[in-house]
C-alpha cells in the first residue's frame, strides 16, 4: 500500500507539474501576443500622429508655393509677412519658412535672423529641390541656426507659362514632434528609436535607458554599430 500510494503521489505530481508547464507556456504565449498587439496598435497610433504633424507642413509648404506672387520683385514686405502669419498659426509644427526666388534672394519669416546668420544648408536644399521636378522633397534631419534640429520640405514653383520662379522651404521642429511621442512610447519596459530611410539615428526615447545598446562610456551617448546597421536593414 505504502509503495502504491507513493506511485500514485508522483505520478499526480508529475501530471500536476505537466500541467503547470502547459499553462505557464500557454499564459507566456498569450502575454508575448498581447504585448505584440498592444505595441503594433502604439505604433500604428503614433505613425498617424507624426503623418498629421507632417502633412500639416507639407500642406503650408504647397498653400506657400501656390502664392506665386509672393515670388515678384517688389512684394518682399508681402511674403515676409505672409510666412510670419505661417509661423504664428503653426508654431508648434513650424519653426522657419523660406522663399529662395530664381534670381537667389531669400525671404523668411525672419529676415533679420538671417541676414545676421545666413543658413548654410539652403543652396543644398535648393539644388536637391531643383532636381526633382514639381516634387516636394523631404531632407535627411540636419541642424538649422533657426530651426535647430529640424527636416526642411522643399518644392520648386513655375508660374503658368512653366518659367521658375523659385523654392519654397518649410522647416520644422523635430524636438517638439520628438517631445509629443515620446509619452506614448517611453517606459519602464519599452522605448524607442527614430531611424531615417537612410539609416541615420534621430532620436532615442531615453538615452539611459537598458534596453537599447550604447556604447558605454561615450559622450554624448551613442549607440552600438551593429545595432544601428540591424535597425537600419
Amino acid at each position: 500500500a505504502t509503495k502504491q500510494f507513493v506511485f500514485l503521489f508522483f505520478v499526480a505530481l508529475l501530471l500536476f507539474l505537466v500541467l503547470a508547464y502547459m499553462n505557464l507556456r500557454d499564459a507566456e504565449r498569450l502575454y508575448r501576443h498581447q504585448v505584440v498587439r498592444d505595441a503594433e496598435a502604439l505604433m500604428t497610433r503614433t505613425a498617424d500622429l507624426i503623418d498629421a504633424y507632417l502633412d500639416n507642413a507639407n500642406n503650408v509648404l504647397v498653400m506657400l508655393s501656390q502664392s506665386q506672387e509672393l515670388f515678384e520683385e517688389g512684394n518682399e514686405d508681402k511674403a515676409i509677412r505672409t510666412m510670419r502669419n505661417y509661423a504664428v498659426s503653426n508654431n508648434s509644427e513650424i519653426d522657419a519658412l523660406y522663399l529662395i526666388r530664381s534670381d537667389g534672394h531669400v525671404l523668411t519669416n525672419n529676415q533679420v535672423f538671417y541676414e545676421i546668420m545666413g543658413h548654410p544648408r539652403l543652396e543644398h536644399l535648393l539644388e536637391v529641390a531643383n532636381n526633382n521636378y514639381r516634387a516636394v522633397n523631404v531632407s535627411e534631419p540636419y541642424h538649422s541656426p533657426y530651426a535647430g534640429y529640424t527636416v526642411a520640405y522643399t518644392k520648386p514653383v513655375f508660374d503658368g507659362a512653366n518659367a521658375f520662379l523659385g523654392t519654397a522651404v518649410v522647416e520644422i521642429n523635430l524636438n517638439t514632434m520628438i517631445g509629443r511621442i515620446a509619452p506614448l512610447l517611453v517606459g519602464p519596459r519599452q522605448t524607442f528609436v527614430m531611424v531615417t530611410k537612410s539609416g541615420d539615428i534621430v532620436n532615442t526615447g531615453n538615452a539611459k535607458s537598458e534596453l537599447l545598446p550604447y556604447v558605454p562610456s561615450v559622450y554624448p551617448p551613442r549607440l552600438d554599430d551593429r545595432f544601428q546597421q540591424r535597425i537600419g536593414e
